[in-house]
């Protein structure tokens, strides 16, 4: 309940809400942000201006314990900017809410396990893991170098380290993955900025100097030039070859050159699109510029369970006591197998792709040590099926891939067999059991055309992860 937490107001003052019975006693008030102490659980924003708000709440998120703590603002949603919205635990909802929302975060905060050598990550995660909305919403920026920021990373990363990179940083481990597009925006491949002005210039010269204006082809002499040289005396006639013009069609008409060069007077349909970087002045065609999609990103089950388990999660890996081969070495075998299958179809091979598709509720539900059991066993009880020719390799994290050099239809299907009983048999006394998805190719038996390893397994991929 929030009665038993320690409130802080920070502006000026509520007297409806410092007299409310819920929190007598717990609140205190400063006129602005101070630091704030361990027992602080909630914070109440009220400032004067907005200005004022959106600056608190930078300084309070960027502190350790302001990083995480619950912070309310007493101004009506309606009146809050994107940065604040983003940031904020929402308007203040009432003294029963919050204190169901306080004790939700203080439930997290005591689940929390997770004690990460970078402060940037550690800062994010916790603050995601504790929050019902796990969930960072870009804001747009004109300034921002891709004209979207995330509050919550900018923060946390500090002066440091630029939010950006602290943002790959969490998808390239699979701790932010998106969930919707909001937006995509064109960068430059030199800086990677997305200010970039599109400017038509000549595409003979180059020059800037261009006009749009109706130009005349006289069908005497075939002279084309803008239609004000034509002009004399408010009737039109040919500069070059002085013949009056005056049925189109018959004695001149408009080419589809409408476009003029000051330059170099050149005429011509379509000007040149360039893109021109206005942050290192590199010059690009529109077809060059890298496509950055703009995403809202949340919190995976990976770093929900790291949040939970710590560094215990980096330890546990399905598979980790058979021979694996790294998978660029599992990839040309796998081309040089197919190639072989092509020319001699009486030689084929099979492919099995097995997801884990589980683990996280196999810990929240058994706990990591027993999980690695469970796992332990599904290794040894595969490693009596393997032959020494077979090969396995990793592509993701609950990703494994295994191939059978001459091994038909048939063989497959036994194999498979094996693995869904040597499944029942692992799930029997444990709830819920491991779900182990499994995709298979097979090379035909009569002559084909060779299939690239990367589409092959990007196919069965598809079809275990789905």
């Amino acid at each position: 309940m929030i009665s038993t937490t320690h409130t802080v107001l920070f502006g000026q003052p509520a007297p409806e809400l410092e007299a409310a019975s819920a929190l007598a006693g717990q609140l205190t008030r400063h006129d602005q942000p101070v630091a704030l102490g361990p027992e602080t659980h909630v914070v109440l924003l009220n400032p004067q201006t907005a200005e004022a708000h959106r600056a608190w709440l930078y300084r309070l998120r960027s502190d350790g314990r302001g990083s995480q703590v619950l912070i309310f603002s007493l101004w009506p949603e309606a009146e809050l900017d994107a940065d604040s919205r983003e940031l904020l635990d929402g308007s203040w909802p009432g003294a029963t809410a919050a204190a169901e929302a306080a004790s939700r975060w203080a439930g997290r905060q005591t689940s929390m396990q997770l004690s990460h050598p970078d402060e940037a990550t550690q800062r994010v995660l916790g603050f995601l893991f504790a929050r019902d909305r796990r969930a960072l919403t870009p804001v747009p920026d004109w300034q921002a170098p891709l004209l979207y920021r995330y509050p919550v990373l900018d923060t946390a990363a500090g002066a440091g380290t630029p939010a950006m990179e602290l943002m790959q940083r969490l998808r390239r481990r699979n701790l932010l993955a998106p969930s919707r597009l909001v937006d995509r925006v064109r960068t430059c491949p030199a800086c990677h900025h997305a200010h970039v002005s599109y400017v038509d210039r000549c595409p003979v010269c180059h020059a800037l100097d261009i006009e749009q204006t109706p130009a005349i082809h006289c069908f005497t002499c075939g002279f084309v030039a803008p239609q004000e040289r034509f002009r004399r005396q408010g009737t039109l006639e040919c500069p070059n070859c002085q013949t009056r013009l005056r049925h189109i069609g018959a004695d001149y008409d408009r080419p589809m050159e409408n476009y003029h060069c000051n330059a170099c007077n050149e005429l011509f349909v379509e000007p040149e699109v360039v893109a021109r970087c206005l942050e290192c002045s590199e010059i690009h065609t529109p077809e060059d510029l890298a496509i950055q999609p703009i995403e809202v990103l949340e919190l995976t089950e990976e770093g929900q369970l790291l949040c939970r388990h710590g560094q215990l999660l980096q330890t546990l890996v399905p598979l980790s006591t058979l021979e694996i081969i790294s998978p660029d070495l599992f990839r040309f075998t796998l081309r040089w197998t197919d190639l072989l299958a092509a020319r001699y179809p009486q030689q084929g091979y099979s492919l099995l792709a097995l997801y884990f598709a589980n683990v996280p509720q196999l810990i929240d539900a058994h706990g990591y040590a027993r999980t690695n059991e469970i796992l332990e066993g599904l290794a040894e009880r595969l490693r009596e099926y393997l032959r020494s020719t077979d090969l396995v390799t990793r592509t993701d994290d609950n990703l494994y891939w295994m191939l059978f050099p001459n091994t038909d239809l048939n063989g497959m299907a036994a194999l498979r067999q094996k693995l869904e009983t040597l499944l029942t048999d692992l799930a029997e006394g444990t709830e819920p059991p491991l779900v182990l998805h499994l995709a298979s190719h097979t090379s035909p038996a009569e002559s084909h055309a060779p299939t690239e390893p990367e589409v092959l397994m990007e196919v069965l991929a598809s079809e275990v992860t789905a």
